[in-house]
């Protein structure tokens, strides 16, 4: 969004996400504190007078912004980052300033901006390679020899890994399925590097660790989807600022992919950031997303290295396959000469010699077939990132600990010789613990196909094996930001070609079969044929079966350029698409397209305004969307303190939006609310609190009173309701949260409705002005009348 777009001359500024808040670290990690530094932190390799912030826990998510910027102003500093999920941020200014931002009441430190490197080793060229050399060749067994061959139980479906290193090559060959499609994909790039394409890899470390971890040809977890995110700025994969590797675990903590696992094949050589090793806290502490750290390559103990140091992380050592002969039994491997060591790792993965798909790509025009070779904990930690792929796989629920406990519970022990005065773990990773998949749900078909003008597409989803229990499986459309609705590459994306797709299918006993739908656009750009892709995730008494993602293909109808928004009977459907989530009924469209119609061009008629300003409004202040989409954005930003991503909202919005019975609507609306008081970040908040304390809690986070609070406790402590119940109650009946959260939620949602993204930082002023003037009209006119809205549909 540019300035000069909305008529009121307000402009949205594209920030870096929506506004999150996460809570409290862990006790079983304490950050150490240099000596003397108190509040405010050196470092070894610092980056003049740029510091990084992390702010208390108390302070909520939605404030993150706004105190950034007045800290900055304040303190006479320019914001570099702001960390919306991990409630800190990066800024430049002097020593002075920085040490007096420290001592702020909401600043649990400042930090100086320190550089990274990443834990790449030394590896001769993949032309000298064997097979035999191959990590997945041993992970597979217990005990070498090695047999030639790589079987495991689990390949990662549905599971998505983000690769934090130097970018990702998402076009090679070792990312493709059978249909063409790719499993990788670039995420974010945290550097802004002006003359390197957005997150793309020049180094080629990142491209090999992501091959490591998912690659087709030599990858552990070969169905698992890649992301990459860049943090090391340019192509020397050395000094990436901790202010930008901070960015990038930010930017998956907001991610509502499900399932997600992180890879940080790097480390603070000689650098303990406490900023790194916060960020990976709360990533997996507020989160649920399990890191896996390369223990690092400087042949000294992990407790130096951030964030290796982590003890919630599940930290990487590198073993050596070289052929040896000892006398001790099943003894077939050792330590890596310059592996780090010690208490603080969890067990081994093969770290010498290993091959991986090469980034040649960016360096000779196009090849996307090379590979070369990897060696170190940068090739160690993304064994076991495919292998935490495949443990969520099995069991999409399980908690960063669990997953933990479970990689390390069952590795492989006493295969390796080590220095007992290092204190490493005499565990090497191990894959095939894990029970094959049984009784599957998948798509019928691998392809599906509409032409743009159909107003929807209809997808089947088929159960095999036993169909005698319950089951259910969410689905999602791709979600790309990024790309431009005037995109000629055939990416077909959701704020332009469809309607994005998130929800929850459920298979009662017996049933083998259902279906959903996905609305198409009309759009009025002249296009090639596009795709998107369609994933299943989470699959509750079943497993994902092979052909767990589909691909939507849409054939283009236009023969000249146009913008259908400008016609009644588009806008208005696309306000059901938009704000409702389903196609319109009938009547109603009718009814809607009549009053336009029939508005004179004041815009006013006998019962006031008519115009399409008041028509849109009445969608967000329908009773339909405030008893579904107002509610689930109430019980983020009043019982977290942040702002709902766009995904999370609409994914939970869709449990109980669209045509259900008033039955149906509240059993799901009562499971809806079931499952987000067991969520992490949630729970983090209140599962240690009494009835009281439960219930005070709400009303803190919320800032608004309940005034049946002695009741909702009484209720608690007799069984006569359960923390779910309680909140929905104070949720959605409480009027005094309705009134307080209205033009909030009324703000955000015009981000989501007609710009289908998360709001940038212009929200604060947005929902100022909302209060200040209560003028609806102002706000709603500045996001319709918008190049961004009215470039979604034609030129």
């Amino acid at each position: 969004m540019h300035k000069g777009q909305f008529p009121n001359e307000k402009a949205l500024v594209v920030a870096v996400a929506v506004v999150i808040t996460l809570f409290a670290l862990s006790q079983s990690s304490v950050l150490p504190v240099k000596a003397g530094s108190d509040k405010f932190r050196k470092v070894d390799k610092r980056i003049p007078n740029q510091y990084v912030v992390l702010f208390k826990t108390s302070v909520r998510g939605k404030d993150v912004d706004r105190l950034a910027r007045k800290f900055a102003e304040d303190n006479n500093g320019r914001i570099l980052y702001t960390y919306k999920w991990t409630k800190g941020f990066a800024v430049e200014m002097t020593e002075k300033d920085a040490i007096k931002l420290s001592e702020h009441k909401d600043v649990e430190f400042v930090e100086e901006n320190g550089l990274v490197s990443i834990t790449q080793s030394s590896c001769p060229n993949s032309s000298a390679q064997s097979p035999n050399y191959h990590g997945v060749d041993r992970i597979d067994q217990r005990y070498q020899p090695r047999d030639g061959n790589y079987c495991p139980t689990r390949t990662g479906r549905g599971v998505n890994i983000f690769v934090l290193d130097t970018g990702i090559w998402p076009t090679h060959d070792d990312f493709k399925n059978a249909n063409g499609t790719t499993r990788a994909a670039i995420y974010y790039d945290a550097t802004s590097s002006p003359s390197i394409p957005y997150g793309t890899d020049c180094n080629g470390h990142g491209t090999k660790v992501a091959s490591v971890a998912g690659g087709n040809l030599y990858g552990v977890a070969k169905e698992a989807n890649i992301y990459g995110v860049k943090v090391f700025p340019g192509c020397s994969g050395q000094d990436a600022p901790v202010s930008v590797v901070a960015a990038g675990v930010d930017a998956v903590s907001g991610s509502s992919l499900p399932q997600k696992v992180i890879n940080m094949s790097l480390a603070a050589s000689g650098l303990n950031s406490d900023m790194v090793d916060a960020a990976v806290l709360r990533a997996i502490n507020s989160y649920g997303i399990p890191v896996i750290a390369g223990a690092g390559n400087g042949s000294t103990n992990a407790s130096t290295v951030s964030p290796a140091r982590v003890q919630e992380a599940i930290t990487v050592a590198a073993s050596d396959m070289s052929s040896i002969n000892y006398d001790v039994a099943n003894v077939t491997e050792y330590r890596r000469f310059d592996s780090n060591y010690g208490s603080l790792v969890d067990l081994f993965a093969p770290g010498s010699s290993f091959v991986g798909a090469a980034q040649t790509g960016h360096n000779n025009g196009g090849s996307n077939s090379e590979y070369d070779g990897l060696a170190g904990t940068s090739a160690a930690a993304p064994h076991v990132a495919g292998i935490a792929a495949m443990y969520l796989e099995a069991h999409p629920n399980a908690p960063p600990s669990e997953v933990q406990q479970a990689i390390v519970a069952n590795a492989t022990s006493g295969v390796l010789l080590l220095d007992p005065n290092e204190g490493s773990p005499n565990r090497v990773a191990y894959t095939n613990f894990l029970s094959p998949p049984t009784a599957t749900v998948q798509f019928s078909s691998a392809n599906y196909a509409v032409t743009e003008g159909t107003p929807s597409v209809t997808l089947t989803l088929t159960r095999t094996g036993s169909t005698a229990n319950v089951a259910s499986v969410k689905f999602f459309t791709d979600y790309n930001p990024g790309v431009q609705c005037t995109d000629t590459s055939g990416q077909a994306t959701q704020r332009c070609d469809f309607t994005s797709a998130f929800g929850t299918i459920r298979f009662l006993p017996g049933e083998a079969s259902k279906t959903f739908t996905v609305l198409i656009t009309d759009d009025g750009f002249v296009e090639p044929t596009q795709t998107t892709t369609i994933q299943l995730s989470m699959p509750s008494g079943v497993d994902l079966g092979s052909q767990f993602h589909t691909l939507v293909t849409i054939m283009d109808n236009d023969s000249s350029p146009s913008n259908p928004i400008d016609a009644t009977p588009f806008f208005i459907r696309q306000h059901y698409a938009d704000f409702l989530n389903r196609e319109p009924e009938p009547p109603g469209l009718a009814a809607w397209i009549s009053i336009l119609d029939g508005c004179p061009p004041s815009g006013v008629n006998a019962n006031g305004f008519c115009d399409r300003i008041e028509v849109s409004s009445a969608f967000y202040r329908s009773t339909e969307f405030q008893v579904q989409g107002s509610v689930v954005y109430r019980y983020y930003s009043a019982t977290i303190g942040r702002i709902p991503g766009y995904t999370e909202f609409f994914t939970d919005m869709a449990r109980i939006s669209g045509f259900q019975t008033e039955a149906e609507r509240e059993a799901n609306k009562v499971k809806l609310f079931e499952d987000y008081a067991q969520r992490p970040e949630f729970a983090a908040t209140y599962n240690s609190l009494n009835s009281t304390g439960y219930v005070d809690q709400l009303a803190v986070m919320s800032e608004v009173a309940i005034s049946n609070r002695d009741q909702l406790i009484n209720d608690l402590n007799t069984g006569q309701k359960n923390r779910a119940q309680v909140l929905r109650d104070v949720v959605e009946f409480n009027s005094a949260w309705q009134v307080h959260y209205f033009n909030e939620a009324f703000v955000i949602m015009e981000y989501f409705g007609y710009l289908r993204r998360d709001a940038d930082i212009s929200y604060l002023d947005w929902i100022n002005t909302l209060n200040s003037t209560g003028s609806y009209r102002v706000m709603i006119n500045g996001f319709m009348n918008s190049a961004e809205y009215r470039q979604r549909f034609g030129q």
